[in-house]
């Protein structure tokens, strides 16, 4: 109940925390607490509810969770305009002449926007029921527990309060965050991760992504038919570790017949750059190698 050590919903870290209690602040009794407003943890909270449990659900961040906010519906959302990018410039396979294909990434981004943020007042609005209160805040176990039986958390609320939750039940929604790898020179130079790429304006001249998972090849995709030039890198022998070979080897044929650039066996060693400039020192089993993009 306590391994997780950094999620994105309603804890930061699932450890007792030494808190100092504001002065006067009391404990509050509820049924149950849920942290994290995820795609979880809202419909059990509305659950508990309308059974009449008196629910507290405490979220850091935004309502609707990883995939409202930074997974399926925004990823969704620009895979849907790629979609239409890709159909425009195979019009004339069809019959039907558009001229040349050109992406305006700022109305990309914008409808994404508008849809992400229609989610996400949905499930605001959605928790907003009779035994149900929603807490934009950071909790945490205190440090000391009550009897046996009942569970305290610690809220440090987005307006600067803390408050202090007593219940005998405890749901842990708590979401995801990108894994960072430890590379050398990572630390030190711009980099995208799965929600911040989302986040981008204009198009990269040369997206290089590291790894060949389903979520690498998700973007890499996206990004190509929108017009960049994509390499993506895995150090693994081949694209989609955990899928079954065939399926593999189907999407590396069709991805590079689509014009990606695929390295397997590619493992980084070093990263170096800044805006508009990222160079990444590699071993391949041709030997070293170096590689340029603008984006990483």
């Amino acid at each position: 109940m306590l391994a997780i050590a950094k999620v994105r919903g309603g804890f930061s870290r699932l450890t007792r925390r030494k808190n100092v209690r504001q002065e006067g602040m009391q404990d509050e009794q509820f049924d149950a607490v849920v942290l994290g407003s995820g795609q979880g943890g809202n419909p059990l909270a509305k659950a508990m509810a309308k059974y009449g449990w008196r629910t507290a659900v405490v979220e850091r961040r935004f309502a609707g969770g990883t995939c409202v906010n930074d997974g399926c519906t925004p990823t969704k959302t620009m895979v849907a305009s790629a979609k239409v990018a890709e159909l425009a410039r195979r019009a004339a396979e069809y019959g039907v002449v558009c001229g040349a294909v050109s992406m305006n990434m700022q109305t990309v981004y914008e409808r994404k926007q508008k849809i992400v943020l229609g989610g996400r007042s949905g499930n605001e609005k959605g928790l907003n029921v009779d035994n149900c209160e929603l807490i934009f805040g950071e909790g945490s176990f205190a440090e000391a527990q009550p009897a046996v039986g009942k569970y305290a958390v610690d809220v440090r609320v987005n307006d600067g309060s803390e408050r202090r939750l007593l219940s005998p039940r405890v749901f842990l929604d708590t979401g995801a965050n990108p894994h960072v790898p430890k590379l050398d020179g990572l630390s030190e130079t711009p980099f995208l991760n799965s929600t911040t790429i989302m986040e981008l304006q204009t198009l990269p001249d040369h997206l290089l992504i590291l790894g060949g998972g389903y979520i690498a090849l998700e973007f890499a995709q996206m990004f190509l038919r929108f017009g960049a030039h994509v390499t993506v890198l895995e150090r693994g022998e081949r694209l989609a570790p955990h899928e079954d070979d065939d399926v593999a080897e189907c999407l590396r044929g069709i991805l590079k017949e689509d014009g990606m650039r695929i390295m397997t066996c590619s493992a980084v060693t070093q990263v170096q750059g800044g805006d508009g400039t990222v160079t990444l020192q590699i071993t391949t089993d041709d030997g070293p190698q170096t590689i340029e993009g603008t984006h990483l």
